[in-house]
């Protein structure tokens, strides 16, 4: 009856002790501020090539989260949301739940899809779980990767900026902030445009372009805009769209429409 006695109270003790260990289970919104700063994501780009892509490439992200905190994380995968430019967003393409344990790594492939390419260019996109308050990572463009405000508080070095003499640091300065233009280039010009018009990019070669200081004048068959460095057209009117409304989807599976 003693050794009975004593297997029961082993017994009540391996449960105590499991129950002390299972970890508690929260929605990403409603962690603390302290949790969420346990928690990082990273994010990949990959070219889409099966899209419908021909008047601009076409991309899908993917995302890898890894949980440092002692508690069981869960998302609702349909509430991620990549920002650009505050206006333009593209909103998850996966449903269900995603569930990430303490200590443990989960990678969700393609969760946004058709993700145009100049969407990636500049320096304020962002991906945000549910809305503005829960910002999961700041993007930068060519790579994906975040500014040292980020949540996982990478160090990520801008692959553009390698490699740069100090000649051309000097020159730079001296060239109007040319690296912080959103439009670096009259071919940068030229695809936003092409993109926009949902013009056959192998046209693009039509486009006349003229820089000025606001921007670039272009030309094409009888047509002339500005396309300002910010990325925003300016008709002969003074009609202006903004960069998101031009780097957004000009296609449906009807075929390509104007924006």
């Amino acid at each position: 009856m003693q050794y009975y006695s004593s297997q029961t109270q082993s017994s009540k003790d391996s449960q105590s002790k499991s129950s002390q260990t299972k970890s508690e289970t929260k929605y990403y919104q409603n962690l603390s501020n302290a949790d969420k700063k346990k928690v990082t994501f990273s994010f990949k780009q990959d070219r889409d090539e099966t899209a419908e892509d021909y008047a601009d490439p076409v991309f899908v992200m993917s995302m890898t989260v890894k949980n440092k905190s002692d508690k069981t994380i869960k998302f609702d995968k349909s509430k991620f949301i990549f920002i650009h430019d505050k206006t333009y967003k593209i909103n998850s393409d996966q449903t269900g739940t995603l569930t990430v344990k303490p200590g443990k790594t989960k990678v969700v492939n393609q969760l946004f899809e058709n993700v145009p390419e100049q969407a990636l260019v500049g320096i304020d996109g962002k991906v945000v779980y549910l809305n503005s308050q829960n910002k999961l990572k700041d993007i930068k463009p060519s790579g994906l990767q975040s500014h040292d405000d980020s949540s996982d508080n990478d160090k990520a070095v801008d692959s553009q900026t390698q490699g740069t003499s100090s000649a051309d640091l000097s020159k730079n300065n001296t060239d109007d902030n040319t690296n912080n233009r959103r439009i670096k280039s009259a071919d940068m010009a030229k695809s936003l445009f092409i993109h926009a018009m949902a013009v056959d990019p192998s046209l693009k070669s039509d486009v006349e372009a003229v820089e000025t200081d606001d921007g670039y004048e272009l030309t094409y068959h009888g047509i002339s805009t500005l396309i300002t460095f910010n990325g925003d057209e300016v008709t002969p009117d003074g009609d202006v769209a903004p960069f998101a409304q031009l780097a957004g989807p000009t296609h449906r599976s009807s075929g390509w429409v104007y924006n």
